[in-house]
């Protein structure tokens, strides 16, 4: 019965032996996807304010593109891509577009009122934004994201009005 005794407490220790391999085997998985998981939510967090920033200004540009529409100028200093619109009682709108205190701003007012960079509304994170024309219908956008890449892109305005 000893015998009996021994051999069964050796089948609950390799049985315990074989359920503690396992969990440690399922901990050792769950460690290392949380890595890959974290790792590429980084690289898409990234990705997304590089080329966001771009497409997002694009889209401005594109949806205002009308003669005289789309220019280049500042917002008390602050290098800003400007878009004016005409108001149907006749009042020029100018929204200006420019990275202030690391995130992409926005400012809708109208025009020849004074505002601060501080009192546009906050679009994405973004460190640095650069615009010029490069030549008179050619809009040259560069954008730098918090990770400190930065991507650049021109922009063919279709009216071929642009202004600086």
């Amino acid at each position: 019965m000893k015998k009996h005794a021994s051999v069964h407490s050796l089948d609950i220790v390799f049985a315990l032996l074989l359920f503690c391999a396992f969990s440690l085997s399922v901990l050792l998985v769950l460690i290392s996807g949380s890595r890959v998981y974290q790792k590429t939510d980084s690289a898409v967090t990234q990705r997304f304010e590089e080329r966001t920033c771009l497409s997002y200004l694009n889209a401005r540009v594109r949806h205002a593109d009308t003669a005289g529409s789309i220019g280049v100028g500042a917002l008390e200093g602050v290098p800003a891509l400007l878009i004016r619109e005409r108001g149907m009682d006749d009042t020029v709108y100018i929204t200006y577009l420019y990275v202030y205190e690391g995130q992409l701003m926005e400012l809708y007012c109208q025009e020849g009122l004074s505002f601060l960079p501080q009192d546009g509304q906050a679009i994405m994170p973004a460190a640095k934004l650069e615009v010029a024309m490069a030549q008179e219908n050619l809009l040259s956008l560069r954008c730098t994201g918090t990770n400190g890449r930065t991507f650049h892109q021109f922009i063919y305005i279709k009216s071929g009005e642009g202004h600086s």
